[in-house]
């Protein structure tokens, strides 16, 4: 299975961030289903303010038609969404032109959302806006093919360290917009073998690692670099390299 994590340094444009995700799908298509990620903040459509619902329809239309088009798993990054006077920080994710939901504390299906809070209700309040907490135990899905199965777990920026990961996670995708970002292992760092990606927007920047359950990462080499410019890369790795 392969992935392809999407550089994209906030503040870009959207437009920006489209075109590199069709160059991502048009990379993995293939017999088997790959997986495009991208960063944190990555589908704001404007920095200045939260993402308004016809921006959103706008926005997870296309998605939706990109995964579809290229049969992937599509973790293309979080937006600010502005909906009934709250702001949530969502990850839309679509599987094969299908949206990905879990469901909320009211039983509606919604997507993934951050819980934490690391400047998020400061950003909703400048617009009158109440910050929507997500719950971070729900920021996961399952995965089956013939090379994988159990759970990719999704962690947004500062949920990630908090967020548990259950044993049967085998890839763990880190959406990141901070200027610490990085994978961090420790004496609460959960044992059991899987793989570790951080996209991040900040710097812009990826890591990838192997984490073998005792403590050590093996680095994951890359398959193969894209570069659109010199500080716009696609980055395409493969869980059999950690075999």
């Amino acid at each position: 299975m392969k992935i392809a994590a999407i550089m994209h340094k906030t503040g870009n444009n959207l437009e920006g961030l489209f075109e590199k995700l069709a160059i991502a799908g048009k990379e993995l298509v293939g017999p088997e289903k790959g997986i495009i990620v991208g960063p944190d903040y990555a589908l704001s459509a404007s920095q200045e303010r939260p993402n308004n619902v016809e921006e959103y329809k706008k926005i997870t239309e296309r998605l939706s038609e990109l995964s579809k088009k290229y049969n992937a798993l599509l973790v293309p990054g979080t937006m600010p969404l502005s909906k009934d006077g709250e702001m949530s920080l969502i990850c839309p994710i679509y599987d094969d032109g299908r949206a990905v939901y879990v469901k909320n504390d009211k039983g509606k299906d919604c997507f993934i959302q951050k819980e934490s809070d690391a400047g998020e209700s400061s950003f909703a309040a400048k617009y009158g806006l109440t910050y929507n907490k997500g719950d971070y135990r729900k920021n996961n899905l399952f995965y089956k093919n013939h090379e994988v199965e159990g759970k990719i777990q999704i962690e947004i920026c500062s949920d990630y360290g908090r967020q548990d990961i259950e044993n049967d996670t085998f890839l763990e995708l880190i959406l990141t917009l901070d200027k610490n970002a990085g994978i961090w292992t420790g004496i609460r760092t959960p044992r059991f073998k899987r793989g570790m990606i951080v996209c991040d927007s900040y710097w812009p920047k990826i890591e990838a690692a192997y984490y073998d359950g005792c403590g050590n990462q093996k680095s994951w080499l890359p398959r193969k670099k894209i570069n659109k410019k010199c500080d716009e890369i696609i980055e395409i790795f493969s869980l059999e390299d950690t075999k």
